[in-house]
């Protein structure tokens, strides 16, 4: 057994250690990749064990569907076979007009990146960024906005 002394030191010896402007970035950039790693690693989890079934493709595939606007109905099979048949219910979707083919690009552009990700056509970007009309249905390549025409 280690005995230590009861005796109060002599003396005390402090050590300082200063940073530079450098030092400090290469470690705050240490300390957010750490951060990133420990709030991705769970995420990439999550999402390999989702993917890695059928069942996980087919929830994913019905939020996705709810999230661009239709009813997305699980009909079985592989999950070639629900991809296909997402596809196949979203152009029935589309050919009956329950949702459209161009995406509003909002304050909730996540959820519209998804939709245009799914499969739909040209965004709508918004106002400022609206190719200009040039006669008989034709646009230029030119954009609306301040100082544009």
């Amino acid at each position: 057994m280690i005995r230590l002394s009861k005796n109060k030191p002599k003396e005390t010896i402090e050590f300082v250690i200063r940073l530079q402007d450098k030092e400090r970035q290469l470690i705050e950039g240490a300390i957010a990749a750490y951060q990133i790693n420990k709030v991705a690693t769970p995420i990439a989890d999550l999402a390999a064990g989702l993917f890695s079934t059928r069942e996980g493709v087919a929830i994913f595939l019905s939020i996705l569907a709810a999230s661009i606007g239709f009813v997305y109905v699980d009909q079985g099979g592989e999950i070639g076979d629900l991809l296909s048949s997402f596809m196949t219910q979203r152009e029935q979707a589309i050919a009956e007009g329950v949702i459209g083919t161009t995406v509003a690009w909002g304050p909730f552009w996540p959820f519209s990146l998804v939709k245009w990700i799914a499969g739909m056509e040209s965004p709508d970007w918004g106002a400022p960024f609206d190719p200009v009309a040039t006669g008989a249905g034709t646009a230029s390549s030119g954009f609306t906005g301040p100082g544009r025409g």
